[in-house]
This record gives C-alpha cells, structure tokens and sequence, in this order.
C-alpha cells in the first residue's frame, strides 16, 4: 500500500526523524492543530502487522510505502 501527500515542506533529512514521537518539522511549530504523533502510529501499527514503513520525498510529494516483510526461514 502507497499513500502520498503534497505538497510538504519536508526534506530528505526530515525522512530520519518523522517517525519520532512527538517530532515536527520547524515549519510546522507554529501550527497548535498537529502534535507529531500520527506517523508514529503509523509506523507502530505497521510494524504490529509485520508491515515496513519506508518513506520518500520526491518533488514536494511525501511518499509512504507500507511493505510486508518477509522472513527467511
């Protein structure tokens, strides 16, 4: 499963930290409706299903890859 947003204002250096709790990207201190949590659970959730989240931002576009996990044996 893929799921996209745009356009962000994130960059490929913000891909490291999205997924912390409570993170937010500088531009969006200043916005009281957000809290940081929601990536978070994405990747919690995911991660419970045996799911990888694997993030991507390519011209302004966050990208979300949701990818079943194999394991070898």
């Amino acid at each position: 499963m893929t799921v996209a947003n745009s356009p962000v204002a994130l960059s490929a250096g913000d891909l490291a930290h999205m997924f912390e709790p409570f993170w937010r990207a500088d531009a969006s201190h200043g916005d009281r409706t957000h809290v940081g949590l929601g990536l978070t659970v994405v990747q919690r959730v995911a991660e419970a299903s045996g799911l990888a989240v694997s993030p991507m931002i390519r011209d302004g576009t966050l990208t979300i890859r949701l990818i079943e996990v194999t394991s070898a044996g």
